[in-house]
């Protein structure tokens, strides 16, 4: 899920730039190197969010410069595209700079921008939206849900594996606790299922995330009944042993938060 094709980066929109531009014919290949990086380190297990913050700064620099040159009719990803094709509005997603975001929604065809973020074709699995999730890029995120899209866009969007937003939070992102708690507050069900059965809380065992576990319990997500069987893909020990200790909460139902979980998802408010 989510996976970035180097081969789409290289090919890309390295065509929709002004060729007159002195700058133009480094612009959209540094920028897609650098959105690569950033997603590969957000998405790698055992990260933080360390390396993505400071990769966010260099591309909010290079993206100030490279709007001057760049074709926004390419800014979004039509429907029948391939959903690992890198557009201008990942970019701004990524560097979660609101003023650069906004640009690219203000000067891009609403009609692509809808056809962008609506993933209920099989092709679009992968959008700003769920990419926003990933990356912790609240800025983008709250842009994005409050963004007037016509049709609208329905937060609550399944992907064609049955995937919420809430099972991103859960188990795609390095932290997510804020976004867990931001989308349990807009009504989503942390106790929702994908059509293979995996619910947030499977989805942050499996990325062996100890804090997701237990703030999507404090906000009301059940341990199953029984828990399936781990496919052993981690070369990182504290992941292992972060999934044992998952393990050991969900079959017993005790939650032992730390004072930031508390802060984030206790009950009172953020």
């Amino acid at each position: 899920m989510f996976k970035i094709s180097m081969m789409a980066v290289m090919l890309g929109l390295g065509t929709a730039c002004n060729a007159q531009s002195p700058s133009a014919q480094h612009c959209w290949p540094e920028m897609q190197e650098n959105f690569v990086r950033i997603y590969n380190q957000a998405t790698l297990q055992g990260l933080g969010m360390d390396k993505v913050l400071a990769e966010r700064g260099r591309l909010r620099q290079l993206l100030k410069v490279c709007l001057g040159v760049v074709d926004y009719e390419y800014a979004a990803v039509p429907a029948e595209a391939s959903y690992n094709y890198v557009t201008l509005l990942d970019i701004a997603v990524a560097a979660d700079d609101e003023d650069l975001l906004r640009k690219v929604l203000s000067e891009t065809d609403p009609k692509r921008l809808k056809q962008a973020v609506d993933i209920r074709t099989e092709s679009n699995d992968y959008n700003p939206l769920f990419l926003s999730a990933i990356l912790e890029s609240f800025r983008a995120f709250t842009d994005l849900i409050n963004y007037k899209f016509d049709p609208p866009v329905d937060p609550k969007m399944m992907n064609s594996n049955g995937y919420q937003l809430i099972h991103v939070a859960g188990g795609q992102t390095a932290g997510g606790l804020k976004l867990i708690r931001m989308l349990v507050d807009m009504g989503f069900d942390p106790n929702s299922k994908t059509t293979a059965g995996q619910t947030p809380l499977l989805t942050a065992r499996a990325r062996g995330d100890v804090h997701a576990v237990h703030c999507l319990m404090l906000l009301g997500a059940m341990p199953p009944e029984s828990l399936p069987a781990l496919q052993d893909d981690s070369m990182n020990e504290t992941i292992r042993q972060n999934r044992v200790e998952i393990d050991k909460i969900l079959r017993t139902g005790v939650v032992e938060p730390d004072e930031t979980v508390m802060r984030i998802c206790g009950h009172n408010e953020m």
